[in-house]
């Protein structure tokens, strides 16, 4: 029996429901449970059931598609999906159609995208703050978000094991989208996946973190009109009026305001300032003083001075600032003129608040900008799942393809006699070199290494042998990134690189000695433009020991001195402060979470400096750890490469030996039987995908997996079921 809309259509047959999982093929395109080719009366009752009008034509394609549902002769729900009108036959008075149940009925519910606009999945909850007792406390988290350590893409260069809250990206776990996607459709989740280790301690970190954030934060406005200065004058406020007329404009989160203004600040951000101001100066020596407010006291000045005959002057500038909530920015401006004249500024003038670092994370810009079907398919292949659908009860159980042979087999033997014994048609869609990928990043030792490597970084291989293959071929490629692997030499540790953060270079400054200040160096002549706990890179140095990146960490009139940086010798050079921004990247990466782990079992050192303090414990993120000859290389031996990379240093266990390891071995010894027999219904029941099957013949006996089941109909006719040697 067939239910629409809780009316019985017109039909007095049975369907024959195929149910098939083809190994190892696109996910969402061949599993499920699917009826080709039935018809039903084509009659008005039916018509009108199915919401089809009554065309009076001879043959119509429709492709409508309802649900329905597939009832036995009790009235019980054998099946639930969607049956599609294919086409309307009035010659024959027969409406064609299909029907698709099972795994097809779940894939059809993930709709929408993950996270971005026009999502309907909601990780406000895991809004936080980045501080450094967040980084620090969010350690030990199981779930949600958490601040591992990892490179960036500035640790690399830093010359000591200080680090800043901007150098720590927030990492979401992978289950928790599951689970709210799922719960978003109202399906049960359950199976070997989620008792899984790897899988429950996966995280996974995006680019482009606070895109959305930042864009809402931005503000360029446009003087109103020409404002003039008066000669010694107080300082005046520079005012400006448009805010919205292309290409001016303030965010939604309304920063800017032209009745005051005045940029305030609504968290933590770093923002950088971009100001041109176009100013009518006279002669010289008059001149005019450009400063920046905050919190309405002078942070920066600049002094403008007239060039040539009496004209207008554009001065520009571009500065960085460190925010915290409800800081407020203003720009003010003043002129010294010796002939008493009175200077404008002019309408041109302009500023722009773009911040490159916001201190908050929401939840929602963590999780990336893919479709349901996309981030769960991607997630379900890497773990080379198979999955089955009780779309009755709405529950999925997802397992482990390589624990199929340590089910419990259902003895089938005394109902089938097999008729073909085949493996062409299985294992033509292989080939003799079977690549297992992800996508390749960007870094530089990537690309290096990659250049005279058919199996590239992070890539695994299936062999089959078998000359009738062609040579090679994909069998998975992930829409995940591989991180790089390295030694980093100021934490010396191995660490992941990804690069989602970069420096931007701010003020510079040169210094003009160095002295000894017990055995540390003291950075003389400099201006004040350099704060505690800045990163600064120190470049041009008579001394060249003293070049490289390093953290600030006393600063005073003239002077500096950096965490780390010992006395050599009396130099000069230059000092520029490095200011973090984000990367413009959508790339997605998944590493394996390590909760607070001891620092002396990670590298040889006994602390990490954190800010200004010293941490023993951290949580660390990796995808394929290097073997330091550390504890962590004996307490995590799970690596989510796919296969070795080519590195004396590699050791772990791939997800090829974890997940995949039963497939070479069908592969390389395949066997796809069919087998017709009279099934009984209990029996028939209890055939599915996640079970193997104990099939005894006249050769051998073997477990078999269910590769495709024909519809069950009666126990005196025959059903076919294709089975795959395990």
């Amino acid at each position: 029996m067939l239910r629409v809309n809780e009316q019985f259509l017109i039909f007095d047959e049975d369907i024959d429901i195929d149910r098939q999982i083809k190994l190892f093929d696109e996910l969402d395109a061949t599993q499920g449970d699917i009826a080709y080719e039935f018809s039903l009366p084509l009659i008005s009752e039916n018509m009108a059931i199915l919401g089809i009008p009554y065309a009076d034509v001879s043959t119509k394609l429709i492709y409508k598609n309802v649900n329905c549902d597939v009832l036995d002769s009790d009235g019980i729900p054998k099946y639930v999906g969607l049956l599609r009108v294919d086409r309307l036959n009035h010659l024959d008075k027969k409406i064609e159609c299909s029907f698709f149940s099972g795994n097809y009925n779940w894939f059809n519910l993930l709709t929408g995208p993950v996270g971005g606009e026009g999502s309907d999945l909601n990780f406000s909850e895991y809004d936080v703050d980045l501080t450094e007792s967040n980084v620090i406390n969010y350690s030990v988290n199981t779930s949600g978000i958490v601040f591992p350590l990892l490179d960036s893409g500035t640790l690399i260069t830093r010359s000591y094991p200080s680090l800043k809250v901007e150098d720590f990206s927030p990492h979401i776990f992978v289950k928790d989208i599951f689970n709210k996607i799922f719960n978003t459709i109202g399906v049960k989740i359950k199976g070997d996946l989620m008792n899984d280790w790897v899988y429950n301690n996966m995280t996974l970190c995006k680019g482009l973190t606070n895109k959305t954030q930042i864009d809402a934060r931005s503000s360029f406005v446009l003087k109103a009109a020409d404002q003039t200065v008066f000669s010694g004058a107080a300082d005046a406020k520079i005012t400006f009026g448009d805010d919205s007329n292309f290409p001016y404009h303030d965010g939604s989160q309304d920063n800017y305001s032209t009745t005051n203004d005045r940029y305030t600040a609504d968290v933590k951000m770093s923002v950088r300032i971009d100001i041109s101001a176009v100013v009518g100066l006279n002669n010289s020596p008059d001149r005019m003083t450009l400063e920046v407010y905050k919190n309405g006291t002078t942070f920066r000045t600049w002094t403008i001075t007239p060039v040539g005959s009496p004209a207008d002057q554009t001065f520009t500038t571009s500065i960085t600032m460190l925010l915290n909530a409800t800081d407020y920015v203003e720009l003010f401006i003043s002129a010294v003129t010796f002939l008493g004249l009175n200077t404008v500024v002019r309408a041109a003038t302009t500023v722009k608040f773009t911040p490159i670092f916001i201190y908050t994370v929401a939840g929602n810009s963590v999780v990336p900008v893919w479709t349901k079907l996309d981030f769960v398919s991607n997630i379900l292949n890497i773990f080379n799942v198979i999955t089955d659908y009780n779309p009755v009860s709405k529950e999925i159980t997802f397992d482990l393809f390589g624990k199929i042979s340590t089910k419990e087999p259902i003895d089938i033997s005394e109902y089938l006699q097999v008729t073909d014994t085949d493996f062409s048609e299985f294992i033509s869609t292989f080939s003799k070199k079977n690549v297992l990928k992800y996508q390749q990043s960007d870094n530089e030792e990537v690309r290096e290494y990659n250049v005279n490597q058919f199996i590239k970084y992070g890539e695994g291989l299936i062999e089959i042998d078998n000359d009738f293959l062609q040579e090679k071929g994909t069998l998975l490629e992930s829409e995940f990134k591989a991180p790089i692997s390295y030694l980093n030499g100021a934490l010396d540790a191995s660490i992941e690189r990804i690069n989602v953060l970069e420096f931007e270079e701010g003020d510079t400054t040169n210094f003009t000695s160095v002295t000894d200040s017990v055995g540390e160096a003291r950075f003389n002549g400099i201006a004040n433009v350099i704060s505690d706990l800045d990163i600064i890179r120190i470049t041009e140095s008579t001394d060249p020991i003293y070049n490289g990146d390093w953290m600030a960490y006393a600063t005073g009139s003239g002077f500096l001195q950096c965490r780390g940086l010992s006395f050599n010798t009396n130099a000069t050079g230059k000092i520029t402060k490095l200011n973090y921004k984000y990367t413009d990247t959508d790339d997605v990466y998944l590493f394996i979470n390590i909760p607070d782990y001891a620092v002396s079992d990670f590298s040889s050192l006994n602390f990490i400096r954190l800010e200004s303090n010293e941490y023993p414990n951290f949580g660390y993120a990796y995808f394929n750890l290097l073997n330091t000859g550390r504890q962590v290389n004996d307490d995590y031996k799970q690596s989510l490469s796919f296969g070795d990379v080519e590195n004396p240093l590699f050791y772990q266990r791939t997800i090829i030996d974890t997940y995949w390891r039963n497939v070479p071995l069908i592969l390389s010894d395949p066997v796809k039987l069919t087998s017709i027999g009279h099934v009984p219904k209990s029996v028939f029941l209890s055939l599915t995908p996640l079970r193997p099957v104990y099939l005894k013949t006249e050769q051998t006996s073997n477990l078999y997996y269910i590769n495709k089941i024909s519809g069950y109909q009666k126990n005196y006719l025959p059903c076919t079921i294709e089975l795959i040697k395990l």
